[in-house]
């Protein structure tokens, strides 16, 4: 009799861990699983509204106005200073086509990418301090922003190649005005090109 309901009692535990154990597969089984979800979006849509500040601007730094953690220091009309994620000034490595550039001015009134016309801006790219390539690294904890000009075109063998952009802009704010020109002529292995731009606001004379 004892027999016989240790018996029964070891087929009810046993019948009731097969029961938990069934449970939980079929709760592995009745997990959701996430529908795959594609993004898509106009790879261009950014260079050209890059293209539209450039015509209208001559401000380089203002070309990283919509980029994260990026706000601009008014420094007059010639170039904002470039602040990242709160970090400014000497805290950031800026070149331009591969040269270290840093403001003369005892108050850096002229910041580095005022060097560069927003005509002449070819790439400019922002890397945080704490995801910089080494290769780019260096005295940088704020940021690191690499400016470059396009790079020379060349015609296919036998051929030549020719062009040029002329543009302006006019601003009723202090009476600014700009125009920027650039030639170029190449063969397959001559580039000859020329850049230039000129900016003009109305400034306190002396009496």
């Amino acid at each position: 009799m004892h027999t016989s309901r240790k018996f029964t009692r070891n087929m009810k535990t046993l019948a009731l861990l097969i029961a938990v154990a069934g449970g939980h597969v079929l709760a592995f089984a009745a997990e959701p699983v996430a529908d795959e979800i594609v993004v898509k979006g106009k790879a261009d849509s950014g260079k050209e509204a890059k293209e539209s500040k450039k015509a209208r601007s001559s401000d380089t730094a203002s070309l990283l106005a919509d980029q994260p953690g990026v706000a601009l220091q008014g420094a007059g009309g010639v170039s904002s200073l470039p602040v990242v994620d709160g970090l400014a000034d000497d805290r950031l490595r800026i070149k331009i086509d591969g040269m270290d550039l840093i403001a003369c001015c005892p108050n850096h009134m002229n910041p580095a990418l005022s060097y560069l016309d927003p005509s002449q801006v070819g790439t400019l790219k922002v890397y945080a301090g704490g995801i910089t390539p080494v290769s780019l690294g260096g005295d940088s904890i704020g940021a690191t922003i690499i400016a470059e000009t396009p790079a020379p075109e060349f015609a296919e063998s036998g051929q030549t190649l020719s062009g040029g952009e002329v543009g302006s802009y006019y601003r009723s704010n202090g009476d600014a005005k700009g125009a920027n020109l650039s030639l170029g002529f190449a063969t397959d292995s001559v580039n000859v090109t020329y850049r230039g731009s000129i900016a003009n606001s109305g400034d306190y004379k002396a009496g």
